[in-house]
């Protein structure tokens, strides 16, 4: 459909023409939602979610589980809930203890944080100085405002850890011995020599907790 008056020349409409963009609004759809939102648009989305913690999420999958996670985290910010939800959703986890948990009791409004880092990132150790203070950013925006804390980072494994050791033993043994000569013409002496090898495996298993 075209705007152009009825007298418009033919140059107007080939130029109408090949300027009429014809737009295919299905996709638009997917552009709001975490998980089908193309990559390229990801950040776009997580800015209008308001994500904390954006910096950290170094694969695709933690962006979307912290966009989709955005929503419920702004829904309890300020408590516990929401810290532990947002380190989850970068995949770590969290133990974390309140003031009056602990033996004798803390000063009040206090806690003590430790996050396990269960993969490592960007190829390297679990946890960098940039990333120990990217995590302490997220926690400052989600804690409540009145509560102070310790962070402590580390890494977490689940696995059984064994440990094994091998021993080599050899023994080398040398025997000799007078032989009489025989009638035939046989002057020298005869020595007899064994060698024998003795190996043992050893398996030590433990579990560190």
């Amino acid at each position: 459909m075209s705007l152009l008056p009825p007298n418009a020349t033919l140059l107007e409409l080939a130029l109408s023409s090949a300027c009429c963009l014809e737009l295919d609004p299905s996709p638009m759809a997917c552009l709001g939602a975490a998980k089908s939102c193309p990559v390229p648009f990801l950040p776009l989305l997580a800015w209008g979610a308001s994500v904390e913690g954006w910096e950290l999420a170094t694969t695709e999958q933690m962006q979307r589980d912290l966009i989709a996670n955005s929503l419920p985290t702004h829904r309890i910010k300020g408590t516990v809930g929401a810290v532990k939800g947002a380190l989850a959703a970068l995949n770590i986890n969290v133990d974390l203890i309140e003031w009056w948990q602990t033996s004798p009791k803390g000063s009040p409004h206090s806690f003590s944080l430790m996050a396990w880092a269960n993969e490592n990132r960007d190829g390297g150790a679990p946890l960098s100085p940039e990333t120990f203070q990217q995590i302490k950013t997220l926690v400052d925006e989600l804690k409540p405002v009145r509560s102070y804390y310790e962070l402590i980072t580390g890494s977490q494994f689940n696995q059984s850890l064994a440990l094994a050791s091998t021993a080599d033993l050899t023994t080398l043994s040398r025997f000799g011995a007078d032989m009489k000569a025989a009638p035939l013409a046989f002057t020298q002496e005869m020595a007899l020599a064994s060698a024998s090898c003795f190996f043992t495996l050893t398996r030590i298993a433990m579990e560190i907790q």
